[in-house]
């Protein structure tokens, strides 16, 4: 896999983050650095761990075998049900009512964020290492994507 095409996956996924990072950061009355950064800092220790449990799920001796046999099918799968999940929640139009907070008390909204797009991490992890990305790769342009994407969207909302 080449790295353009993880750069664009990757923004893609950050895209996600962004839009629901700017809504987070659009009910915070004063944004501060530090926990600013706290932000990010969580977002990539939960997508740290995706990462590494993905890559754990795909050398499992049972799995690398059947994934193996399945192989770009399987990640064609994942990327395509995402895909379709990406596009529903872009077409749904609901109205959402948000009070204005202190970025303190979201620190248990972003936790729970984070894990799911973590979830998300985790099956786009797994497709990649089908198609035989680099570890290393995925998770240094994963994770500095979507941290960008936190800090960015929290500080423009």
């Amino acid at each position: 896999m080449r790295v353009i095409e993880v750069i664009l996956i990757s923004i893609a996924i950050s895209l996600d983050i962004f839009s629901v990072m700017l809504c987070k950061g659009s009910i915070i009355n004063k944004v501060n650095i530090n926990k600013l950064m706290k932000m990010g800092i969580i977002f990539v220790i939960f997508q740290s761990i995706a990462i590494i449990l993905g890559n754990l799920a795909i050398n499992i001796p049972i799995l690398k075998h059947e994934l193996n046999e399945l192989g770009k099918g399987f990640a064609g799968i994942i990327f395509i049900v995402i895909g379709i999940n990406l596009l529903k929640k872009g077409f749904n139009n609901e109205f959402i009512e948000e009070r204005l907070s202190g970025i303190g008390t979201m620190y248990k909204d972003i936790v729970s964020t984070s894990l799911l797009f973590s979830l998300k991490v985790f099956f786009i992890s797994i497709g990649f290492l089908i198609l035989k990305a680099n570890i290393l790769m995925i998770s240094s342009i994963l994770i500095s994507i979507s941290t960008l994407s936190v800090i960015l969207g929290v500080y423009l909302g």
